[in-house]
């Protein structure tokens, strides 16, 4: 998956790592959003996946609470912390 150089900027910023955004594109669940793009969540699902892989409880920790934006074309646009 490609990465923008405006989410490469806002993952930098944010403290988001290459790492997270690859994990929550891949465990993440899809949700359509306007104009085409499609947001990367962990839910419930995807956290119970990820308990089993992950080593590093305190990645699955940062990764309740991010989230990635990616366009139709699998561009990841943006990253942000949910409240």
């Amino acid at each position: 998956m490609m990465i923008s150089q405006h989410a490469d900027v806002r993952s930098r910023q944010r403290g988001i790592s290459s790492e997270c955004i690859t994990l929550l594109t891949c465990y993440g669940r899809r949700s359509k959003r306007v104009g085409g793009a499609v947001e990367y969540s962990l839910d419930k699902k995807g956290r119970k996946a990820l308990e089993m892989i992950l080593t590093d409880k305190q990645i699955l920790g940062k990764l309740r609470h991010q989230v990635v934006i990616c366009s139709r074309t699998d561009v990841v646009i943006t990253c942000y912390h949910r409240d």
